[in-house]
């Protein structure tokens, strides 16, 4: 998913909480990652790459989501996270798996 990425209102080099992002997520099992592209995209999978010359339709977008008493939200019609920043990893996870799990069913 990582490679797969953009930014918004956050440096992927230089911001603590994409960091602390891609280790929750390299922690994740297979089943929570599937829940977080579904999160974000709103699709079951991630699809193959367009052909060359074309946007690849697999990118999503994580942009800054506010304050740490927020949870993390999502615009899948624009393959958006929103994520807020958060003091620490275990915070971040929580809140992360927090939204993966209200999102079930709507």
């Amino acid at each position: 998913i990582k490679s797969l990425c953009t930014y918004d209102g956050y440096d992927p080099h230089e911001d603590e909480t994409i960091s602390m992002l891609w280790s929750v997520v390299n922690g994740f099992s297979d089943e929570e990652r599937a829940a977080l592209w579904h999160f974000v995209t709103g699709a079951s999978r991630i699809g193959p790459p367009r052909r060359a010359g074309g946007d690849d339709a697999r990118r999503i977008c994580v942009a800054h989501g506010g304050g740490p008493e927020r949870y993390p939200r999502a615009a899948t019609c624009f393959s958006t996270l929103y994520l807020p920043e958060y003091g620490s990893e275990a915070v971040l996870k929580e809140r992360l798996l927090g939204a993966l799990g209200m999102s079930v069913g709507f």
